[in-house]
């Protein structure tokens, strides 16, 4: 049991690993990408950060302009970001399927959505809804969902594997077959040339027999 425990335990960390750094990354798209749609809505950049620090230091935290409790909320954001990473990394494991992944990545994104939200709600009351836009918050999280998506691609930079191929594994698996095909059997698939086979030359004619004398 202590064999199979050694030897088990160790592959979970590549998975946490690969987690947390899907979950900053996510953290910072979401960052970048709530600060555009806030611009784009003309709305203020740093509203989502002081929105979070409030959590910590209360209403005073509010604004629309960087000030010092602007950076606990960037810092709030990330942390919980890597937090959903790692426990994405212990949901998801080993799965290699993109579209399942990457699914599942936006359905845990819409979750932490909903559940920020009622944070907030339970912290400021209807004064959160009335300061920052929800759809710059929610724009930024589906973000973060598509971050979490590439999960299999930084579980095998974690694991040490190769980064598989654009058609998925069925492909990598073709061409990896195609690779064991032995070249002796692709050159007697090759067309060979049919030049007809050169006779050998006739030597020079012999002197004629002489007829016996009669």
């Amino acid at each position: 049991m202590a064999s199979g425990n050694q030897a088990g335990g160790p592959r979970w960390v590549p998975r946490l690993l690969a987690g947390i750094e899907a979950g900053v990354l996510g953290g910072i798209a979401t960052i970048a990408a709530t600060a555009a749609a806030s611009a784009m809505s003309r709305q203020s950049v740093w509203a989502a950060p002081n929105l979070f620090a409030s959590l910590f230091i209360g209403p005073s935290a509010l604004g629309r302009t960087f000030h010092s409790a602007t950076m606990s909320g960037l810092a709030l954001q990330l942390c919980a970001a890597g937090l959903l990473g790692l426990m994405f990394g212990v949901f998801a494991g080993g799965t290699r399927s993109r579209l399942r992944v990457l699914l599942l990545g936006i359905l845990t994104a819409l979750i932490w959505y909903y559940l920020s939200q009622m944070l907030l709600l339970r912290k400021l009351g209807v004064l959160a809804l009335m300061y920052a836009a929800q759809k710059p918050l929610l724009f930024g999280n589906v973000c973060f969902g598509f971050v979490l998506g590439l999960y299999p691609g930084f579980l095998n930079a974690a694991e040490g594997k190769p980064r598989e191929t654009a058609g998925g594994p069925e492909c990598a698996a073709a061409e990896a077959a195609e690779r064991a095909v032995p070249q002796s059997f692709a050159s007697e698939t090759e067309p060979a040339g049919s030049p007809e086979a050169a006779e050998p030359e006739a030597g020079p004619a012999g002197p004629p027999e002489e007829i016996g004398r009669m």
